[in-house]
């Protein structure tokens, strides 16, 4: 018998990761920047303080979704 509940999530876990690697490939090199430099902090357990500004338009809004799916 199936476990759906595992089959289910598997396969959210990889809709995710896949959506996450699309996203990455989309960032700005700006933004790639931020990216790296902020998961870096994270890995490294590094306590920091980030500020994302910037004209409207910019796609800040799109980093913070790429970190927020990071970090889920």
């Amino acid at each position: 018998m199936i476990d759906w509940t595992n089959y289910v999530r598997d396969k959210l876990v990889v809709l995710i990761l896949e959506n996450l690697i699309y996203a990455c490939k989309k960032l700005n090199p700006t933004h790639k920047l931020a990216y790296k430099e902020i998961m870096q902090h994270l890995k490294q357990g590094k306590p920091n303080v980030f500020f994302v500004d910037g004209l409207g338009g910019t796609k800040k809004t799109y980093l913070y979704y790429v970190l927020y799916t990071t970090l889920s």
